[in-house]
Parts: structure tokens; C-alpha cells; sequence
């Protein structure tokens, strides 16, 4: 099988890897009140497992599952990045959906989705389902972790009444800050600050509401 460089499957989840893996890892097991490896842990948007890769072997067996679009970029992650041992040892769940389908997991809910850097590639009806979504697969007690650039493209241009895209490459909708908590409780969820990330972000915690 012909396996695309490095920088390749790399690239698609954004720069910076091993520093923004190493923060997400220290971040989730360190400082995260929530976690403990023995609970059922979402991550939405995986890719090619820039924080799975750190996140299976450290995971109880069965407990970490992967969301994402793309067969191919999960594989990449599986293929480079992770022992095949580890992968048979901790046996790692991947859901491949752009609905945000999660209905594979039948009644299963989760303890913990992490949502880092992902909204915002998103246009608002679709990003709406994906909060609507993964409410529905949340334990009364869990919760969603979402990250969210906190820098606009333009500090100087006028908000718009709609989304606005300001990467071609990637497609990126920029949301305003005092905008999103009126979108997480329309869905039905919290949306608390809790502090900043690498590479000017900012964290939110969200539980049902």
C-alpha cells in the first residue's frame, strides 16, 4: 500500500504537531477533572490521530473512540503512528460519518467528547447538528471539551450577518465569541469559558442543559 509522506497525513489536522498533540495529552490527563482512562472518551475529528496516538495507549481497552470523515486519514493515523500491538491491545473504535451519525453506538453514551479545533470548519446548520448530536450520545454526566480560535483573520473588519470564510484552503468559518453561547444553548448545551489553549485558542466546557 502506498503511504503518503508524513508531512502529508500531517498537515490535514493542522500545524504544529507534536507541540499541539503534547498540549492536548497534558491538558486531557493532567488537568482535565473529568478524565480517567477507564471512561468512554469521543474524539470528534480525529484525523490521523494526532491525540489518539498519545491518547490509545494511554486508554482503558475499548474506551477510546475516533470521529471523522475520512477513512483514509484514520488509517494513516493507525498505520504511522500507533504500534500495531497497542492497536490490537486497546482496540480503538472509529466512526466514519459528515452527518455526525452516531447511531453504531446504539444506546452507548459517552463520558467525554473533545472537540479541539473543529467547529469552525464547519457551516452553522451542520456545526448545530454536530452540537445537537453529540448531546444526544453524552451521559447525564458527561461532557463536551470544544476549542475555538479566539483571533479573528481581520481584527478590523465589520462582522457579517452570516458565516464568513476566511481560508480557502482549508474552509474556515469565523464565529464571534459573544456569538457562540446563544448557538451551544439553542442546541442544548452549557458553554463555559475554561481558559485558553496553545496557539490562542480558547476552551469550552459544555454540559446538557
Amino acid at each position: 500500500m502506498f503511504v503518503e509522506p508524513m508531512s502529508h497525513y500531517r498537515r490535514w489536522v493542522g500545524g504544529s504537531w507534536p507541540e499541539v498533540q503534547k498540549w492536548q495529552f497534558d491538558f486531557i490527563t493532567q488537568q482535565m477533572l473529568a478524565y480517567h482512562p477507564e471512561k468512554t472518551f469521543l474524539d470528534i475529528g480525529c484525523g490521523s490521530l494526532r491525540l489518539g496516538a498519545k491518547l490509545i495507549p494511554h486508554h482503558g481497552v475499548g474506551k477510546y473512540i475516533g470521529l471523522d470523515t475520512s477513512h483514509e486519514l484514520i488509517n494513516y493515523g493507525l498505520d504511522n503512528e500507533i504500534r500495531p500491538g497497542t492497536v490490537e491491545e486497546k482496540k480503538p473504535r472509529f466512526i466514519v460519518t459528515s452527518e455526525f451519525d452516531y447511531s453504531e453506538l446504539g444506546d452507548e453514551k459517552v463520558d467525554i467528547a473533545w472537540a479541539f479545533q473543529l467547529w469552525f470548519h464547519l457551516p452553522l446548520e451542520l456545526f448545530k447538528q454536530g452540537l445537537r448530536n453529540t448531546r444526544e450520545v453524552l451521559k447525564d454526566d458527561g461532557a463536551l471539551f470544544s476549542s475555538f480560535t479566539s483571533v479573528p483573520p481581520d481584527p478590523e473588519m465589520e462582522k457579517p450577518t452570516d458565516d464568513y470564510v476566511y481560508d480557502y484552503y482549508q474552509r474556515v468559518f469565523w464565529r464571534w465569541p459573544e456569538d457562540l453561547p446563544a448557538i451551544f444553548n439553542e442546541c442544548g448545551l452549557s458553554y463555559e469559558y475554561r481558559g485558553s489553549t496553545i496557539r490562542a485558542g480558547n476552551l469550552i466546557r459544555s454540559v446538557k442543559i
